[in-house]
């Protein structure tokens, strides 16, 4: 993500690996994780040079991401087996389970994110 500065291209990487059979859904989720800290130099380097709240912005965005990839780090054999779930229950295609399971983390990481942002 840090070279080509899009979690789409990764995430689309990843889906195709999947896919093929090259990785396993357990193997597979950390590597989404950290896609998506990955994804926060894209805010940090557009924040150089910037205002003292853009660069917290970014900041903020690069830490929220580190959190949500910890806890799900610790949560991942459960996490596994929830989206292992969804995969069979939904009829879910490898790069769609892949899909499935960035926007449930990501959905995820916010609710539970979200009773600590002091609005």
């Amino acid at each position: 993500t840090l070279i080509v500065q899009s979690s789409s291209a990764t995430i689309g990487i990843l889906q195709e690996l999947f896919g093929q059979g090259a990785i396993d859904l357990q193997a597979a989720l950390p590597v989404l994780f950290g896609d998506n800290i990955g994804t926060t130099i894209t805010a940090v380097l557009a924040a150089i040079g910037t205002s003292i709240a853009a660069r917290r912005a970014a900041l903020v965005h690069v830490i929220f991401n580190i959190i949500g990839t910890i806890i799900f780090t610790i949560l991942l054999i459960p996490f596994t087996s929830l989206i292992q779930y969804f995969q069979t229950s939904l009829n879910l295609n490898p790069e769609m389970t892949i899909a499935f399971a960035h926007g449930t983390f990501n959905v995820t990481n916010t609710i539970i994110q979200f009773p600590f942002i002091a609005v």
